[in-house]
């Protein structure tokens, strides 16, 4: 009996001996484990720490989010809002390019023998705003005008009317009251979106309204050379990715402005937009155009 205590005493020593030697072996392994895990994620722990997130990509020229430009104070958020605006704070007076009387009480708007218009068109007795910078110079230069957006379906899939519905930064550049000005509905449409220039000759085709088209050209009377000159220079310093202003037009636009300076009736016009819009018109170069011309500053 006592022989047979002593063999299962000694067979519960061998196992207990095997138990230890495989937990001695075991050991270090596991124990390698947990410090490369902790080593890993200590390590993972001062990349997150140190690491900067990337910058989102600039997005392209004709993709701009509507905080560029960042939109003026105000009502104005569109053409529609913009003419509804104008029509109120220039209820009645002279249009653009004819200096036609013109009454927004009255039907027709316009009196054309105020101004020798002649013209039989039903577009010539209505006032109509009109675009100085056209709003395909800039618009061409939106993906929703050149392309087309999924908002936009059947005629208007792409172009004017898209870049409108689907672009709000072209919304707020087509409604920038700056740059629309009355004009007789017929010369509206005679312009279109031509270049302004200076065309030899007087053909008169409107009778005594000074204004001439030929070709891509377009001719204004020299009474608003400079208006346009300086609309042209605020539009393109306030939306300078669109290069209104640039080596085909600059040397013509400036002579415009020193031969046309500004005058009291386009003041009272820019302080009335001012006051509505809440950006002001003199910025980039027209600071010191508009002290030139009045010998101070005319920002408010």
């Amino acid at each position: 009996m006592a022989r047979r205590k002593k063999k299962s005493k000694s067979l519960w020593i061998v196992i207990a001996s095997l138990l230890l030697v495989w937990g001695l072996r075991q050991w270090p392994q596991n124990n390698n484990t947990s410090v490369d895990e902790k080593t890993q994620r200590t390590e993972n722990s001062e990349l997150h720490k140190d690491r900067v997130e990337p910058r989102k990509a600039r997005p392209p020229r004709d993709t701009l989010t509507v905080d560029e430009p960042t939109a003026a104070p105000g009502a104005i958020h569109d053409f529609d809002s913009a003419k509804s605006e104008l029509r109120k704070l220039f209820a009645r007076g002279r249009d653009f390019y004819c200096a036609c009387a013109y009454d927004f009480s009255r039907k027709p708007n316009v009196d054309p023998s105020s101004c020798g218009l002649k013209s039989s068109a039903d577009r010539a007795k209505r006032i109509e705003w009109e675009h100085v910078v056209p709003a395909s110079y800039y618009g061409r230069q939106f993906a929703e005008w050149r392309k087309g957006d999924p908002s936009c379906t059947g005629r208007n899939k792409k172009g004017r009317e898209c870049a409108r519905r689907a672009s709000p930064v072209f919304r707020q550049i087509e409604g920038d009251m700056y740059n629309l000005v009355p004009a007789v509905g017929e010369l509206n449409r005679e312009r279109g979106d031509t270049r302004y220039g200076e065309i030899a000759g007087e053909a008169r085709e409107f009778g005594a309204c000074d204004f001439e088209r030929l070709g891509e050209v377009s001719e204004p009377r020299p009474e608003v050379r400079g208006d346009i000159a300086r609309i042209y220079f605020y539009m393109d310093a306030r939306y300078p990715q669109y290069r209104i202003v640039n080596e085909m037009n600059q040397k013509m636009l400036e002579e415009w402005a020193a031969g046309d300076p500004l005058d009291e009736p386009e003041r009272t016009r820019l302080n009335k937009i001012e006051a509505v819009q809440g950006n002001s018109f003199f910025i980039g170069r027209l600071q010191a155009s508009a002290k030139a011309s009045s010998g101070k500053s005319i920002v408010q």
